[in-house]
């Protein structure tokens, strides 16, 4: 089973080089699809030698926002699984076969991540506890953290959600119900 890994990226030069080595040496059958999407620190010019095989690069010519990012990779993806990888550190990639392995067993159908909230600052904290109810009650889900990245499902689920939100609205918009 292959696992697509769409990367959003904007004014990464700092770290993106790092985060496709990482997300590359993850022992999975996988492909990498990068968007850049516009950046203006030397981004482009980073990706575009990380093009290979295993890494496909795409370019936004003009900002379009992280939801557009990902549709955007999305459109290209192969895999039949797909999951959504920040180009910074926040997260670990060697946490996806913990994620794909609820997918391959049947078990569910959209898996998502569960980062650590405590570094965040109080005011963060509070508007991420609240937007997570209200997408809870609006969607009749028991989510504990809404804005995670890590939002692994089926390729076919994905496309289903007939994405609209261009930005990081797109974060409660990626909710199946």
């Amino acid at each position: 089973m292959k696992l697509s890994i769409l990367m959003p990226a904007y004014n990464e030069a700092a770290t993106i080089s790092a985060v496709v080595e990482r997300v590359a040496a993850v022992p999975l059958d996988k492909e990498i699809i990068i968007v850049n999407d516009a950046s203006s620190d030397g981004t482009d010019r980073i990706v575009d030698r990380l093009a290979s095989p295993l890494v496909r690069v795409v370019h936004h010519p003009v900002n379009s926002g992280k939801g557009a990012a990902i549709c955007t990779a999305l459109d290209v993806a192969t895999g039949e699984v797909v999951v959504i990888q920040d180009a910074d550190f926040e997260y670990d990639p060697f946490d996806f076969p913990r994620l794909i392995a609820p997918l391959v067993d049947g078990q569910a159908d959209v898996v998502y991540g569960v980062r650590s909230l405590e570094s965040q600052k109080s005011y963060m904290l509070l508007g991420n506890r609240m937007v997570t109810w209200v997408a809870n009650m609006l969607y009749n889900q028991h989510l504990k953290d809404i804005e995670t990245c890590y939002k692994m499902m089926w390729r076919g689920t994905a496309c289903s959600l007939n994405l609209e939100c261009r930005r990081f609205d797109i974060e409660a918009e990626s909710l199946p119900n």
